[in-house]
């Protein structure tokens, strides 16, 4: 809740200035509003403000002065976190199972796959703790795809 200097209330709303009221009081003491004569124009709402709305506006208006970073070496690093998180990922996966193969309970699970299908739904049975780990493993995976097809992509449309 929004509250004002006297007594903690909210102005009544016949008397709260409106957004365009609040606008054009405070352009009158922006320098380039002035410059540009924003005041006196009664259209002005139409326009975009300058500054960044109006750099959009001119990009949106004339595509050819679009230009965005790739930010390439950033989406390289990150693609080269995203594969040692992996490959963290596929030496727990081992381990895991492993230790499922090696526990009686368990033994199913490197040959049954509808155990590893119960495991998806009863993550506390019999390879649950691999299903767990798959599934975070999968996040990241499909992270790692979409940064690596971007970078595919940025790559082709350099030639």
């Amino acid at each position: 809740m929004s509250t004002s200097d006297a007594g903690g209330q909210s102005p009544p709303l016949s008397t709260a200035p409106t957004a365009v009221e609040r606008t054009r009081s405070s352009s009158s003491d922006c320098p380039v509003c002035t410059s540009l004569g924003v005041q006196s124009d009664p259209d002005y709402l139409k326009k975009p403000c300058h500054g960044w709305p109006k750099l959009a506006d001119v990009m949106v208006s004339h595509p050819g002065f679009q230009c965005f970073p790739a930010f390439r070496d950033l989406n390289v690093k990150s693609l080269l976190y995203y594969q040692a998180e992996l490959d963290g990922f596929r030496k727990e996966l081992r381990a895991l199972e492993w230790d499922d193969h090696k526990e009686v309970n368990s033994k199913l699970c490197c040959s049954n796959f509808e155990v590893m299908l119960r495991a998806k739904e009863d993550q506390d049975g019999p390879g649950g703790e691999q299903m767990k780990l798959v599934n975070d493993m999968r996040q990241v995976l499909r992270e790692y795809s979409k940064t690596f097809l971007n970078i595919v992509y940025q790559m082709n449309s350099l030639t």
